[in-house]
């Protein structure tokens, strides 16, 4: 085993290093508000600048709130009718899309409680992703389970801690969310692909787990990634990470600790899935390693954060980023995410078209970029 996972190890080197990019890199967006609500845009337009940026793939979000028109018990009625509409405007353009599946954030605390962030239960969840999964099967291709995990805003609690040590709790409970959803998924329509992981690049104190420490413990592994107690295998089709690097070109290595994931720590994780693979403790259907889809990547135009990028500066990041990903075969997918300019005073605005219709100079940077890359 030990001379499998060298071999496999100088593979993922060998790969890092290649020069070329890889022309099975699908090219995706996320925009919830405009391609989803179709708040404040012109529907028609909007399709035909994904399309024009040679976007193959939309990333949405839905939540239990979302989805639930109403409920008495478990008696469950669904409104899917606003992501009905998305999947069909994109299957008429060729545009597939993927569902990233999850209970009712922090941040949204009005609602139906049924399937919340803190402690959700994952035999409500196995359901939840089943009806999903079987209202559209042969129209939606791809899930992934939850969203941020590792995050305190998405899943609670994330540490308890007793007698001076804590136990990374929200990974198990994220662990017990993937065995109880992907099986449910793929009952509902084998076909479908299912994706794990939707993690947060970097640790933060009381709010957040490094997504490596986060993936080890939800794999029942040790810091070796050897195998720290019985667990069964962790099977799913590929890993889905955001590896933000808010400021800084993804290429430059930012002082992050080694659990930590931004874009230029990409080798860290396909090493560690690697690792997982050759145990067994992480893999595919097929007992490989999991692919890595990068879900939501962005530079902030303005935002939250005091200090923010230059247009040239985004419109340069955000080239060499996609380049980068796309030169690792083990990247299947990269996301921008905005797409679209938010509302002045939004906490997030990662947008490269704005409201007004402009194609912004990241959106022209990255459509010539992608009119020039080898196709699929």
């Amino acid at each position: 085993m030990l001379a499998g996972l060298a071999c496999a190890l100088a593979a993922t080197a060998a790969a890092v290093g290649a020069d070329e990019p890889t022309p099975s890199m699908e090219i995706g967006v996320q925009d919830d508000a405009v391609l989803l609500k179709r708040d404040n845009y012109d529907d028609a337009l909007a399709f035909r600048q994904v399309t024009r940026l040679g976007a193959t793939r939309i990333r949405v979000g839905m939540t239990w709130e979302q989805a639930v028109r109403r409920r008495r018990g478990d008696q469950v009625v669904y409104d899917f009718r606003p992501y009905d509409r998305l999947v069909t405007d994109a299957r008429q353009r060729g545009i597939k899309v993927q569902i990233a599946l999850l209970g009712t954030p922090r941040f949204d605390r009005k609602g139906d409680k049924w399937l919340s962030y803190r402690a959700p239960r994952p035999e409500r969840m196995a359901r939840f992703a089943g009806d999903v999964a079987r209202h559209f099967r042969g129209t939606v291709d791809r899930y992934s389970v939850w969203n941020e995990p590792n995050s305190e805003t998405f899943l609670a609690p994330q540490r308890v801690c007793r007698g001076g040590s804590c136990e990374l709790t929200g990974a198990r409970l994220y662990r017990a969310l993937v065995d109880a959803a992907y099986p449910a998924i793929k009952a509902a329509d084998p076909a479908a692909e299912v994706l794990v992981g939707e993690t947060a690049p970097n640790a933060s104190v009381g709010k957040v787990v490094a997504p490596l420490a986060f993936l080890r413990e939800a794999a029942c592994a040790g810091p070796d990634y050897s195998p720290a107690r019985p667990c069964p295998g962790l099977v799913a089709d590929g890993y889905a990470h955001h590896p933000y690097q808010f400021l800084t070109a993804p290429d430059r290595p930012v002082a992050e600790p080694p659990d930590e994931i931004g874009m230029s720590g990409l080798p860290r994780l396909n090493d560690a899935l690697v690792r997982l693979g050759a145990s067994g403790a992480v893999r595919t259907p097929a007992g490989d390693p999991l692919p890595v889809y990068l879900t939501e990547f962005g530079y902030f135009r303005q935002g939250s954060r005091k200090k923010t990028l230059t247009e040239a500066q985004r419109a340069d990041y955000t080239v060499r980023a996609f380049q980068q990903a796309a030169t690792y075969p083990w990247v299947r997918q990269m996301v921008y995410y905005h797409f679209f300019e938010t509302l002045p005073g939004t906490r997030w605005n990662s947008g490269v078209v704005g409201l007004d219709g402009r194609e912004l100079r990241p959106y022209r940077a990255l459509r010539r970029w992608g009119m020039q890359r080898p196709q699929r």
